[in-house]
This record gives structure tokens, sequence and C-alpha cells, in this order.
């Protein structure tokens, strides 16, 4: 599925062959299935190869020729599959390793026939490099995105983006997820451990409302049960 480059297919030289694992050959980096349609993954690898398969990795599409303006050589560092469209789909690209450093996040929706750059007003600094893009299952259009230094979030569907680092030290976010049934933001980072943002309904209903609602509703709130076992004195 990568490119087969045998130029980059070749150990690292040095004393230990391949110490450094700049590129590591050519590897399939990220894949996710769709939770809404049986059978479809998306797959990306670290020499910038987009691919889908709708019929559970039996045959496999390239898309990659279909994204303009994508540099060559960038590793996919995450694929999010839409969990309220299966033709809908985002990655996002760290090409950072060829000294380009900028953000890329792109969408299709329309299985990878067209992409379109969504990374709006992210700011561009040499941290700027995009580790992982994901979509909250509760709210279509609500994104979150890990940088190199930090984590950001969008209303809009990509058009505007917000820094969302109060509490957070500025580190390398390397993965985002929402939890659907509790509405919790939980993120991984390099070196800094794992954080969890409780309940971000706000954000789903700024997402949601137009015009800006003046209060909030809280989330349903859930009672759980601690059972503990009786012990004889």
């Amino acid at each position: 599925m990568s490119t087969q480059d045998p130029s980059h297919i070749v150990p690292s030289g040095g004393i230990v062959g391949d110490n450094l694992g700049q590129f590591y050959g050519e590897v399939v980096f990220a894949i996710a299935p769709s939770k809404i349609q049986k059978g479809l993954i998306w797959a990306g690898t670290n020499d910038g190869q987009v691919w889908y398969s709708k019929d559970g990795a039996a045959n496999w599409t390239n898309v990659t020729k279909a994204i303009s303006g994508l540099p060559p050589l960038g590793t996919i560092t995450s694929v999010t599959p839409s969990t309220f469209d299966p033709a809908t789909a985002y990655i996002s690209v760290d090409f950072h390793l060829t000294d380009n450093r900028d953000p890329f996040i792109y969408k299709t929706t329309d299985f990878g026939k067209s992409w379109k750059l969504v990374t709006g007003n992210l700011p561009k600094h040499p941290l700027s490099y995009v580790r992982t893009i994901t979509e909250d299952p509760n709210c279509q259009g609500l994104l979150f995105a890990g940088t190199g230094n930090g984590l950001y979030y969008s209303l809009d569907d990509g058009a505007h983006w917000t820094a969302l680092d109060s509490g957070l030290p500025h580190a390398p976010v390397t993965w985002a997820v929402v939890q659907k049934e509790f509405h919790d933001l939980v993120i991984s980072t390099y070196g800094r451990g794992l954080y969890i943002l409780d309940d971000i309904t706000p954000l789903e209903q700024l997402a949601k409302a137009t015009p800006m609602p003046r209060r909030f509703s809280s989330r349903p709130v859930r009672r759980t049960a601690l059972l503990t076992a009786a012990r004889p004195f």
C-alpha cells in the first residue's frame, strides 16, 4: 500500500542499523474502520498514500492523487471516518520530517474522489504540524486537532480554529477522542501524560446553535453504584 520506492527501503547505516527510526521503510501508519458502514476501512501510510476499502480489506482503492495540493512523502498521522456520513472522512498529514512544518488537514465527502483543505486559521510555526484529527460523534462539524505543541477545536468543520490550552501544557498532542456517552474529550501527549476535558456539551451546543446561546445545559447525569463485599471481622 506504500509507494514501495526502493530508495526509502534501505538501512540507515551506522553502527546500529535503523537506529534513528526517521523513516523506517514504508508502512501503514494510520488505519480506522467506519463505525456506521460495515466493511469500510480507511488507511494512510508514512509516505503519503491514502486508501479505503469497502469490503473489509479484501480490496483497496488509492485516492492519493485526488488530494489537490498535497506535497509528497508526508506521514498520514491519523484518519477519521465520519460518524454521520460514510462517504466523509478526515486525514491529518505531517511533513516535518521533510522540513515542512505547516498544518495539513483534509476532508472528503465522496469517498476520496475530491478533498478540501480544512486547516482554516491554524497557526503556522515550527511546531504546527498536525498529529491527529478527530470528529465529535455527538456533533457534526465539531473537530479537534492535535499539533506539535497544542490542541485546537473548530465549531465549523475546520473553517476556523481556536486554541484549547487552559490547564494543558504545550506538548505534542498525539491522539484525541471524544467519549460519546459521557461527552468527555480525552487526549494523549508526548511526554506529558493523558488529559481529560470533562463534559464538552457547551462546545457542542455552540457548534449547533445559531445564534450563540445565552445559557448552556449540562450533559445527562449518570449514577454509578459501587458494590463492596462484606468481610468478617
